[in-house]
């Protein structure tokens, strides 16, 4: 192990309500998502349009296009169901 929590794990309850250190949940536990967690940076919001169909969004990453403050901004978010 490196050291690094994996990036898409979650808590699903907070970390101090917990006996245990955050690192020592196992990883088959309810108590730990593993996945993603509908966190989307606006400034990533432009969509692969090869791979995005009418009902699922995929996003491409590979443009940063900052928002100025006050701009309203349309964002496509994936859901799974």
């Amino acid at each position: 192990m490196n050291g690094y929590s994996s990036l898409l794990d979650n808590i699903n309850i907070p970390a101090k309500a917990l006996d245990i250190p955050r690192e020592k949940v196992p990883n088959l536990n309810v108590l730990k998502y593993l996945g993603p967690t509908g966190i989307i940076r606006t400034s990533q919001r432009e969509l692969d349009q090869t791979l995005s169909k009418p009902h699922h969004p995929v996003l491409s990453h590979r443009k940063i296009d900052k928002m100025k403050p006050g701009e309203v901004v349309r964002l496509d978010i994936p859901i799974w169901p």
